[in-house]
């Protein structure tokens, strides 16, 4: 439950940031296809074909136990990366959100 609910929050964050660049409508719009993109892709290229970097670049991915393999070897070292992995996102997005907010005059 944890891992998807960080995977939700990554998601949220990454239409938050995308909100502050281009309208609402659109900012939804891109975050469901790229949610739905990464799980198709994911599922596409399976996990042994991706590297490192494109496992955080698929991050909803990795909120979902039967999708990052935790059920199959139980909580050890995968479920300890995919949390680390997407609090990093989280973080990245915070950071992300936090400079474009430096940037606009939002009053």
């Amino acid at each position: 439950m944890l891992l998807y609910t960080l995977a939700l929050i990554a998601s949220l964050l990454l239409q938050f940031c995308l909100e502050l660049i281009i309208s609402q409508v659109y900012a939804q719009i891109v975050t469901l296809v790229y949610f739905a993109g990464s799980l198709f892709a994911y599922s596409a290229a399976g996990e042994a074909g991706l590297p490192l970097a494109a496992r955080f670049a698929l991050f909803p991915n990795l909120g979902f136990a039967m999708r990052n393999g935790v059920l199959e070897t139980g909580a050890g070292p995968i479920f300890r990366f995919s949390a680390a992995a997407l609090l990093l996102v989280c973080a990245l997005l915070i950071y992300i959100s936090l400079k474009i907010l430096q940037k606009k005059d939002i009053m």
